[in-house]
């Protein structure tokens, strides 16, 4: 049976004063992940995220596809990610990392969603 062990975190602890009349020091928590690239994105950079809450207020996800390939050699791959929604291409992006060319392909789908409906993204 194979056992499933929970990520490394580590505990940041950041102390604040408190201005009682005795000095106390009281300590906020927050916990980051030892995996690399976890955590660090901020909520606008979450653009599959935001495409697909878009979609799903407008007319639902089923109307995405999405066309991701892989070119080049195997030590040096070149992806693009092609973003269709109800067959219209609306982001294409090529680059080294399959995430970051899907990210790049939603965002332009939403820019391109929004300024069909003459809203800002």
């Amino acid at each position: 049976m194979r056992r499933f062990l929970p990520r490394p975190l580590i505990l940041f602890f950041s102390p604040t004063t408190s201005f009682h009349t005795s000095p106390t020091v009281r300590f906020n928590f927050r916990t980051t992940s030892l995996t690399p690239g976890l955590y660090t994105m901020s909520e606008s950079d979450h653009w599959r995220m935001r495409l697909n809450n878009y979609l799903q207020s407008n007319g639902g996800t089923r109307s995405l596809t999405w066309e991701v390939y892989q070119s080049g050699p195997l030590h040096q791959p070149v992806w693009t990610a092609i973003a269709y929604v109800k067959g219209v291409e609306y982001g294409r992006s090529t680059g080294s990392s399959q995430n970051g060319v899907k990210e790049e392909a939603a965002r332009q789908t939403v820019s391109a969603l929004y300024h069909d409906r003459g809203m800002r993204a």
